[in-house]
């Protein structure tokens, strides 16, 4: 499965989880998908992690569309150790969903 997510931050310095985006596609499937969820909510950029497919990740979007930008970072260790800062934020009331996003919520509970 491919995550894809649109977030926001805002000016109450929480985190907004705007849209659920993930996905079982093929990579030109997976970057139409997160191109239109760039478009839909006027992004700034399109993250990836860089040590999991990044340079891919970089050039699908680029080849559907070279205009939107894509920033990739290093994801430094596995991914339950980099979930436990966004739990924390869950707990501490800081991360918030705008409006339903059932798949997501059903890992939050």
């Amino acid at each position: 499965e491919q995550g894809i997510v649109v977030g926001d931050k805002g000016i109450d310095g929480h985190g907004y989880v705007l849209a659920d985006r993930s996905c079982q596609l093929s990579p030109d499937g997976w970057g139409r998908r997160a191109v239109q969820a760039y478009v839909d909510f006027k992004a700034d950029v399109i993250v990836a992690e860089k040590n999991f497919g990044g340079e891919m990740v970089r050039f699908t979007i680029n080849t559907i569309d070279p205009s939107v930008p894509v920033k990739l970072v290093n994801a430094s260790r596995g991914k339950a150790v980099r979930a436990d800062p966004v739990s924390a934020l869950y707990e501490q009331g800081k991360i918030h969903h705008v409006g339903v996003h059932p798949e997501l919520e059903r890992w939050r509970n």
